[in-house]
């Protein structure tokens, strides 16, 4: 009984690289869609994530001082840049 179970499963598994190997090596798939509506519209219906991480987190108290701090250095960098470049 086992013995036939076994070459049962045995074909099977045959069966199974025999289709697999007469499959294409590769394949694509493509999708377009075009939707009768504004990118902001689209925006606001996609942005859920962002919406529930506001919830959660205050990205001004996350960020704290060291990115105010960031930006002065960012702003004279750039300031100093500038005027290099003329």
């Amino acid at each position: 009984m086992i013995k036939k179970i076994l070459i049962g499963i045995a074909a099977l598994i045959a069966i199974f690289l025999i289709v697999v190997a007469t499959r294409p090596a590769d394949f694509r798939v493509e999708r377009s869609a075009t939707l009768p509506a504004s990118p902001v519209a689209l925006f606001e219906q996609v942005n859920v994530m962002g919406k529930l991480f506001s919830l959660f987190i205050d990205c001004d108290k996350m960020c704290g001082p060291q990115f105010e701090k960031g930006l002065e250095a960012l702003g004279t960098a750039a300031a100093g840049s500038s005027t290099r470049a003329l």
